[in-house]
């Protein structure tokens, strides 16, 4: 794998030579780049600088210089394309509760980087994506990128970043779209018998009803009781009971009604109720995305788990060859 470094403005200058790269996409969307001391340069290694591997979401801008004299490198570090649209909060418009996303989803998109102020990088597809948004309530205090993958998840599609190199002087951007997401769990499997590495978990003991306390004073405060069910739903009436019941409260004081009550202990109770995990580590997952959809399978136990990529790790050695681990939700 291969990265082109660019100058602070964004103009090309070659290939990076390096001694090895880190990056984390879909959680802390940061990176670390080693470079030898000597070949330090600040016209391509300073900060504002660009790196990318070209048509991939990996790449980012350098905002941290770490020279470590013992190693003999210095190490670069700073934000992916991701993570600097995670700078940005996703506020409701002026005047209103929350932000509503209307239309084509790759205008929407292009709506919000121009509102933000980020379309000097930052470009929307100018296709038809084939996902239109009716009026959709985005979710409270999220992230940029969070917040756009979560409601085009809604859509069943996701948020994909590519860089697109620049011509000879020119500067390159960010193609910002949204795509299908692909569900490999009916063509791909992982498990031992694909020579993956599969951590499998399979956890009962978990909260099956969460006492909610809200608002107010003694019998006064607003209360809302969940149960988690077998399924994996929460609802509103008991399922577990004797032996099996698993309480707990939530103290969630600032809550004045029962709905926004509920909405934070659902959340809670999804964290803290019974799961199945499946950790998988695996080589040649380039083709991965988040969002997209996979299988893993340990036949030891039997257990069985489907669910989204929602990180990348990516580490780069200094020839060039590169390991993608993808994780699933769920794990820790």
């Amino acid at each position: 794998m291969e990265f082109v470094v660019t100058d602070k403005y964004g103009r090309e200058e070659g290939y990076l030579r390096h001694k090895g790269i880190d990056m984390d996409i879909g959680s802390d969307n940061d990176f670390e780049v080693e470079i030898g001391i000597d070949s330090y340069d600040e016209k391509i290694h300073g900060e504002g600088c660009r790196f990318f591997c070209p048509e991939t979401e990996y790449g980012g801008i350098i905002k941290k210089l770490n020279p470590v004299t013992k190693e003999g490198v210095v190490k670069l570090g700073g934000s992916t394309w991701r993570g600097i649209l995670n700078h940005i909060a996703m506020e409701p418009v002026k005047g209103q509760d929350y932000r509503i996303l209307d239309g084509e989803a790759n205008t929407a998109i292009g709506a919000l980087l121009k509102e933000y102020g980020l379309s000097d990088l930052f470009t929307a597809s100018p296709k038809d994506s084939g996902f239109s948004f009716s009026s959709y309530q985005c979710a409270l205090h999220r992230l940029l990128a969070d917040g756009l993958s979560e409601s085009l998840d809604t859509l069943g599609a996701r948020l994909k970043l590519s860089y697109i190199g620049g011509e000879a002087n020119e500067t390159g951007y960010v193609l910002v779209e949204a795509v299908p997401i692909i569900d490999y769990s009916d063509s791909i499997e992982f498990s031992q018998d694909s020579n993956t590495n599969v951590d499998a978990v399979d956890y009962r003991d978990g909260v099956n009803h969460l006492i909610c306390l809200g608002k107010g004073e003694l019998k006064n405060r607003v209360r809302v009781d969940l149960y988690a069910w077998p399924d994996g739903s929460i609802r509103k009436q008991q399922y577990y009971k004797g032996i099996d019941l698993h309480e707990a409260y939530y103290d969630y004081g600032s809550a004045e009604d029962a709905a926004a009550l509920e909405e934070y202990g659902r959340k809670r109770l999804l964290e803290d109720m019974n799961y199945k995990q499946v950790k998988i580590s695996v080589e040649n997952s380039e083709y991965l995305e988040l969002g997209d959809i996979v299988c893993g399978r340990d036949w030891v136990t039997g257990l069985a788990v489907k669910e989204p990529v929602i990180q990348k790790i990516l580490q780069v050695e200094a020839d060039g060859s590169a390991k993608v681990t993808p994780k699933l939700k769920g794990e820790s």
